[in-house]
């Protein structure tokens, strides 16, 4: 699935909060759209900085890699966030998207390159100086470029990846990469249902103990019903990258989005 359906607005939330002391911003899938995520990330921190909550949250729910071209950029900058936020007492919390983990795999176990490279894979190899084998390449070719990705990957970034949340609890939301196992408790989950899981989880209408905010699948408008919000708008495709901000009982929508060689930000009530 490219894109999901146009969302069925379902304003079943105004009961949903989070703690009256924090703040979050989530950002969707990024896919090596730095350039956006830059833009976005300029007005979260002034936001976060103007604001008198004790907690001020900066969260990505994954995919940072694969299918754009800054991919390195991407990491690098999420990294440098975490340091700028870190001064200012803020926190940047990264979850894992099923991308960051072929990567992962890719690393140790060359023979799935060429999948890897059909999702995207391609594109981040070049962002880290790698030539990408050809179509058709033999295993020995892929070998060679998951060793060369290693040795030009910088430690820290491979640091991050390694320690990348797998979902995290705020208040009446969850947030986590793709999804939630419907009928199975929060906390029993399991990691390749995080990163992976799509139909079951979008085809179910049964209410959820939390409303989970999540990517992993592309929409062309941000999605809210009374159970998720995906906010994955495919920057890769579309252009538009987009953030969710939480505070107390309200949802307000931001997105940065590429026009022509411009780049501009939109907002709106959710």
């Amino acid at each position: 699935m490219l894109f999901g359906a146009r969302p069925r607005i379902a304003d079943d939330l105004s009961q949903r909060g989070v703690p009256s002391d924090t703040l979050i911003w989530a950002i969707g899938d990024v896919h090596g759209q730095a350039d956006l995520l830059a833009c976005l990330t300029r007005a979260i921190v002034t936001d976060l900085g103007q604001s008198a909550c004790r907690r001020r949250i900066l969260l990505l729910v994954g995919d940072y890699v694969d299918r754009g071209l800054q991919s390195r950029e991407v990491i690098q900058h999420v990294l440098d966030l975490e340091t700028e936020m870190e001064a200012e007492g803020g926190e940047v919390v990264c979850l894992k998207g099923n991308h960051e983990e072929l990567l992962l795999k890719f690393l140790e176990d060359s023979t799935i390159g060429p999948d890897w490279a059909a999702l995207g894979g391609k594109e981040t190899l070049i962002s880290y100086g790698v030539e990408p084998p050809p179509l058709g390449a033999k295993s020995d070719q892929w070998q060679r470029a998951s060793t060369a990705l290693l040795e030009h990957m910088p430690r820290d970034h491979l640091e991050f990846l390694r320690c990348l949340h797998i979902s995290v609890t705020l208040g009446d939301f969850h947030f986590v990469h793709a999804g939630v196992r419907p009928g199975v408790p929060l906390e029993q989950q399991t990691e390749a249902d995080a990163l992976w899981i799509r139909d079951a989880f979008l085809a179910d209408e049964a209410p959820l103990p939390k409303v989970v905010v999540h990517g992993h699948t592309p929409v062309h408008d941000v999605h809210v019903d009374h159970r998720r919000i995906c906010i994955d708008t495919g920057a890769y495709a579309t252009g538009v990258l987009s953030a969710l901000r939480l505070e107390n009982r309200t949802r307000m929508l931001m997105c940065a989005e590429r026009k022509g060689r411009e780049l501009g930000l939109s907002f709106r009530r959710l």
